[in-house]
Parts: C-alpha cells; sequence; structure tokens
C-alpha cells in the first residue's frame, strides 16, 4: 500500500451488519532539528529523518443507519409520488366533468359534424 492512500472496503459481518472499513496509514514527519534543549539523561525517541509509516488507523462503521436512512427517504419518495398522481387524476377528471357540462351542447354539435349529421 502506498503511504498516501487510504483503502477501503465494503464487507458484512455476522451479528453487526453491512460495514465500510477504512484503513488510513499514519505517516511520521520528518524533523529538521534535533532536541536544542535536550540533556543527556532525557529519554527521547529517536526522531525519523524521512516520512516513514509509523501504524495504520483502522476504523469499521455499520451501514445499519444509512441503510435505513436509503429506504426511509425511499418511501418517502414512493408516497409522494402516489399522492401527486391521484391528485392528478382527481384534478383531470374534475376539469373534463366542468368541460363536457359547460360545454355540453358544443360538444354534441362537434360530434355530430364528426358523424357528417
Amino acid at each position: 500500500m502506498e503511504t498516501n492512500r487510504y483503502h477501503k472496503e465494503f464487507c458484512s459481518i455476522v451479528g453487526v451488519g453491512d460495514v465500510i472499513e477504512v484503513l488510513v496509514p499514519i505517516i511520521s514527519q520528518p524533523i529538521i532539528s534535533q532536541h536544542s534543549s535536550a540533556s543527556p539523561n532525557d529519554i527521547l525517541p529517536p526522531l525519523p529523518d524521512k516520512e516513514e509509516v509509523i501504524g495504520f488507523v483502522r476504523l469499521g462503521l455499520s451501514l445499519e443507519s444509512v441503510n435505513y436512512q436509503i429506504k426511509r427517504m425511499t418511501n418517502t419518495i414512493l408516497f409522494i409520488t402516489l399522492i401527486v398522481i391521484l391528485v392528478g387524476i382527481f384534478i383531470s377528471s374534475f376539469l373534463v366533468t366542468i368541460l363536457i357540462k359547460y360545454n355540453k351542447n358544443r360538444v354534441v354539435e362537434f360530434v355530430d359534424e364528426l358523424a357528417g349529421k
């Protein structure tokens, strides 16, 4: 693995469910100058002079809440779509009823013209 890249993986864990796992390297920063105030009796770790991987952070996040939110939003969108369709059908049938009721004579005349009477 490159030192400046992370790794992610989707997996399923028994008892937990779907999980996204991210693995990120911890990279040391080079130190240009040594400790100037350090005495020989101080216990200090050696300071790196170049970038190197000194460890990894591994983080696993459950996708349960994400999947729940997706399911909830899908159901909401389907419900709203159904309501919009039903309202559209109601409004169009209402408008057709009004048009026929108030323009019945004109509709009859138009149909008679088409029939050739």
